[in-house]
């Protein structure tokens, strides 16, 4: 409850789908209330009816709290204000559905409800008995979720699919960061399950083989884990470059050894000269270089 504020003004109401989460089927709301406690819905509540005003609050609520149950009408429902709420042909189904969902009733025998996520979608499974195989081939269970966001909500319903002898399954997309509610009716029964939401981004989330897989990477290569990401870039990283100067300062050296090794031993074969250079010279320059020899 926010503060001691009472609405006395008729408001205008509208019902949702989280009623059917206790119940069969939705009921005729009244069209309004002439007063409600101003009131705001806790994390993991349901509203079965809220306000059409701008504060949009819950006048019926419930709430699964621990292995125990609750719930909170915030309108009047006797005295002056009361009286539309009294004469309304919904009242008695309203005190008598509430009884019964806080009442605890068990669910039917041989049937079992479980919910769960896989990736981006919601796995709803649905266990029963061989005794109860007569039933399931005469009507099959009906199931409807709601899925309510920051946004919106709406609901839909969904179709079996028979996984295996004793085990019926049906899968829902569930978006991040969407509230997923929703209810099995079987026959005049109902199990309700939820909420259920993705808390861990599906991009995140890791399966187990995975995360053993990762593990005995990090191990085999000799890694840790690091919480704080900028402490990585303020560590010197480690020597790992090739030094390139120590190899090429000792080719040089034994080069110079091994071409002044070739010069002085003769091992390195003569250069032979090529044909078409040489030319002979005319007799006149020989007998020129002659006579000035003797001169």
């Amino acid at each position: 409850m926010a503060r001691a504020a009472f609405i006395r003004e008729r408001t205008l109401l509208r019902g949702t789908a989280g009623w059917l989460q206790i119940a069969a089927g939705q009921p005729e709301w009244p069209p309004a209330v002439d007063g409600y406690n101003l009131c705001y819905l806790r994390n993991g509540a349901t509203a079965a009816c809220v306000t059409e005003d701008g504060n949009a609050a819950p006048l019926v609520s419930f709430w699964n709290r621990g292995t125990g149950r609750t719930a909170a009408v915030t309108f009047a429902m006797g005295g002056e204000l009361g009286k539309n709420i009294q004469q309304w042909d919904g009242y008695g189904d309203l005190i008598q559905t509430l009884a019964r969902w806080l009442n605890r009733k068990n669910p039917p025998q041989g049937y079992s409800v479980q919910a769960d996520t896989a990736g981006d979608r919601l796995r709803i499974r649905l266990y029963y008995s061989e005794e109860n195989i007569p039933r399931l081939a005469e009507r099959m269970p009906e199931i409807s979720l709601e899925l309510s966001g920051k946004e919106s909500s709406h609901t839909q319903n969904g179709i079996w699919e028979h996984l295996q002898p004793g085990i019926f399954q049906c899968s829902f997309p569930l978006p991040h960061g969407v509230m997923a509610r929703g209810a099995v009716r079987i026959g005049g029964s109902v199990i309700p399950f939820g909420p259920v939401s993705q808390q861990v981004d599906p991009e995140w989330a890791m399966p187990p083989e995975s995360g053993n897989a990762f593990l005995d990477l990090v191990n085999r290569t000799g890694g840790r884990e690091r919480m704080d990401l900028p402490s990585i870039f303020r560590e010197p990283r480690p020597g790992t470059c090739l030094q390139l100067r120590p190899i090429l300062l000792w080719s040089a050296c034994v080069l110079l050894v091994l071409d002044a090794l070739f010069t002085r031993t003769g091992l390195l074969p003569r250069g032979q000269p090529r044909q078409g250079v040489t030319r002979s010279r005319p007799s006149g320059e020989n007998n020129l270089s002659e006579n000035f020899l003797q001169g």
